[in-house]
């Protein structure tokens, strides 16, 4: 805050008082305009308020603010240049140039500005894990600084009640996750759904690495799907997420899910994936693993849709490296075959057998 002692009670106010005064009431309306979403009526207020005191670093902090929100980001980092280059001491100026050259796309130069307004500041370096604008950046080696044990978790479901027989998503996209294999737990996982499909995509992009973990269900009866509270991991670094809850609703009398209903489990594709390579057929205890890499054929009797067959995909930007389909052993077992350019590289049946082939 600006802070003045006003005179009052003088017949001649004194010019630089009355400048003051006016230069307090600008700066007063640009950050009531920020407040009301309104950058470029901000900026006219800021600059008014700057033709009164120029120079003033405060208010030249308050006016790349309002560039960085009209999205004239590099303006503002200038801004802040010139407030830094007189008065290297104010931690707020710096950690905003470090918000905004994060989303420049500037990691490197980013973190340096960061550290220093760490240091300076006495700030905790976990609220940093907290600002959208270093959420991307927080598995970049530049951010190491930062505490190694913390990742950042958001969690996407749908608002509204799903209804019987459709599929939905329910996804959690974890920042600052090392390129390890990542894990999810929850305290609950219940409800009448049937797990259809669990895809992880690793995504890198200049903004850092994004781990996507979505959930596909079906809606199988009434009632609600029931999430949670999750941990997740990766290699050492952990954190903690808010449980989620889907309201399931069905007609009248067809809301009783089907009595063999299998329960459904949270594992990851990497998980799953850990020490083996595609194509790769493994029988576990109740149920039948198919590993495949793309281009690999599989065929069933009876087909697949009828198993009752899950999916574990792992992507990388969007496409799928390996694919994992996990079928139950029944009253009825199936024959599987896999197909690689036309030829069989692996197959089930009444004798599980394996063939090698290069991924």
């Amino acid at each position: 805050m600006l802070l003045v002692l006003l005179g009052c009670g003088a017949e001649a106010p004194d010019p630089q008082l009355v400048a003051l005064k006016q230069s307090i009431a600008d700066w007063e309306r640009g950050e009531a305009a920020l407040e009301a979403g309104a950058p470029d009526r901000a900026l006219e207020a800021f600059d008014a308020a700057l033709e009164q005191r120029p120079g003033d670093p405060l208010l030249l902090s308050w006016r790349a603010r309002a560039l960085a929100e009209s999205g004239e980001l590099e303006a503002a980092v200038a801004v802040l240049d010139e407030v830094l280059l007189h008065d290297g001491s104010l931690v707020e100026a710096r950690y905003n140039r470090a918000a905004y050259e994060a989303r420049l796309g500037q990691p490197e130069i980013s973190a340096r500005d960061l550290k220093e307004a760490l240091i300076d500041g006495g700030l905790p370096a976990r609220d940093v894990l907290e600002d959208p604008d270093f959420q991307p950046y927080l598995g970049h080696p530049a951010f190491d600084f930062l505490p190694e044990d913390t990742l950042t978790v958001t969690a996407e479901a749908p608002r509204g009640p799903v209804f019987l027989g459709s599929e939905f998503t329910v996804m959690l996209r974890v920042f600052g996750a090392p390129d390890a294999s990542i894990g999810v737990t929850a305290e609950r996982s219940e409800g009448p759904v049937r797990l259809v499909r669990v895809v992880e995509d690793r995504i890198s992009s200049t903004s850092g690495p994004i781990r996507e973990l979505t959930w596909v269900f079906r809606a199988e009866g009434e009632g609600a799907l029931e999430l949670g509270p999750f941990q997740v991991w990766a290699g050492q670094r952990t954190a903690s997420r808010r449980a989620l809850h889907v309201d399931l609703l069905a007609p009248p009398r067809r809301g009783e899910p089907p009595a063999d209903l299998p329960p459904f489990e949270l594992r990851t594709p990497s998980e799953i994936l850990a020490g083996r390579t595609a194509p790769n057929v493994l029988l576990g205890d109740g149920f039948v693993d198919v590993l495949t890499a793309p281009g690999d054929v599989v065929r069933a009797s009876p087909r697949l849709d009828r198993l009752s067959a899950v999916e574990w995909q792992l992507r990388k930007q969007g496409t799928v490296q390996w694919s994992l389909l996990r079928v139950p052993l029944r009253a009825i077992t199936p024959s599987i075959t896999v197909r690689r350019e036309g030829e069989l590289v692996a197959e089930f049946g009444d004798q599980l057998q394996q063939r090698d082939a290069a991924p």
